[in-house]
């Protein structure tokens, strides 16, 4: 019938498009609806209402502090309901300030967002980048100049600078140290890395040294000490408390062998070549991407994110900026039926760009996704577990 109605012109259909479509099915290929309907009127805007908002209603607005307005919304799709929170926090407001944070200032570990918010000038927390087992972060995140971990696939990051101002991009970053050697990583060991640094975040001291390495002791931008691994009757080394180790190994042995006590050591952290002079103090990555100058782009295959992480509805969270210069925080519950189904990354996206997001980037979810302030509590998740990380805004000076 179909065929049909093409032949005779009824429906403006390629028909070389049709039948490899029909053949394709035939072999049991499987098309969504929109795909087909798109064959068929390649003009027509195709709309999922599955997870269009049909209400929406705001139960809960409240100033938190000059600048800083929390949200609890509540959605109805066809799908389900949703309940969302969200922070606005106007960014020209000088009194607060955004920051991440590391559970206990090491870089293994978890701490339940409450006892976070319980601290002296903390206004407000949400979960950040992903991570491992242990805690590890798994992506790049510097917190006041100092570099904890590496990144992985140079995936999106928040990133912010000296003077405040808020980023949302993929990062790449170099550490380079006397402008002539690179950095292969930071506090991890990798049978793939040969020099590392390892600042006090590591935890205090490095274990498994061996005869062929070589370790500097830097103390305020000075190198202290240069011992060989064969040196040491224990394989134990404690960490600078005001500094760090450059451990070497391998054949990088030689790319160091000019450096001497009471040496200068710059060590320099280099990103997006056009941020090389924004002094960008910390960073947090997680990603995928959601928003780029105002336009959905999902970037989660091009940095390599897991089917876990793409695909599904579930729980979210997220990070975004407006043109108008508002930081947006936002957590969505899930994994309730009749309760708060969730969204996929497509419907965040979609979220946060309704919200006037011009820039926005997913953080990690699942059981992860939660916000607290410090009166009201903790999101609706009722699985809410201990996280390694995450960002706060506070009042500036703490």
């Amino acid at each position: 019938m179909i065929q049909q109605e093409i032949e005779a012109g009824v429906l403006n259909v390629d028909p070389e498009l049709f039948s490899r479509r029909r053949a394709q099915i035939m072999a049991g290929a499987r098309f969504d609806y929109q795909d087909i309907v798109k064959d068929i009127h390649p003009e027509t805007e195709v709309i999922d209402l599955k997870g269009v908002a049909l209400e929406e209603n705001i139960e809960v607005e409240s100033r938190i502090a000059p600048g800083l307005v929390y949200q609890e919304i509540m959605q109805k799709t066809w799908s389900g309901p949703r309940v969302i929170t969200m922070l606005s926090l106007d960014l020209n407001d000088s009194g607060l300030k955004v920051t991440p944070f590391i559970s206990n200032n090491v870089l293994t570990g978890f701490i339940d967002l409450t006892d976070i918010i319980a601290k002296n000038g903390i206004l407000a927390a949400i979960n950040g980048g992903f991570f491992g087992p242990s805690g590890r972060p798994l992506g790049l995140l510097k917190i006041d100049g100092e570099i904890i971990s590496a990144p992985g696939h140079n995936r999106t990051a928040v990133a912010i600078t000296e003077k405040g101002e808020i980023l949302i991009e993929q990062v790449k970053w170099k550490g380079i140290i006397n402008q002539k050697v690179e950095v292969d990583g930071i506090n991890y060991y990798s049978p793939e890395k040969e020099i590392i640094v390892f600042n006090s975040y590591y935890g205090g001291h490095i274990t498994d040294i061996q005869p062929d390495m070589k370790i500097l002791y830097v103390e305020e931008d000075t190198i202290i000490d240069i011992k060989k691994g064969s040196e040491y009757r224990q394989s134990r080394v404690e960490i600078p408390e005001k500094g760090y180790l450059i451990l070497v190994r391998k054949d990088a042995v030689n790319k160091v062998k000019d450096f001497e006590i009471n040496d200068e050591i710059i060590f320099e952290n280099q990103f997006l070549p056009e941020r090389q002079q924004e002094n960008i103090i910390s960073i947090l990555e997680a990603g995928p991407g959601l928003l780029n100058d105002g336009k959905i782009e999902i970037t989660g295959i091009e940095e390599k994110f897991q089917p876990d992480v793409l695909q599904g509805r579930a729980p979210r969270s997220a990070l975004g900026i407006s043109e108008d210069d508002h930081l947006l925080l936002v957590t969505v519950n899930g994994r309730q039926p009749g309760v708060s189904i969730g969204m996929t990354l497509q419907e965040l996206a979609k979220f946060m760009k309704n919200k006037g997001a011009v820039a926005a980037m997913n953080l990690d979810g699942g059981y992860s996704a939660q916000m607290v302030t410090d009166n009201f509590g903790i999101d609706h998740t009722f699985h809410r577990r201990a996280i390694p990380n995450g960002i706060l805004i506070e009042y500036a000076g703490y």
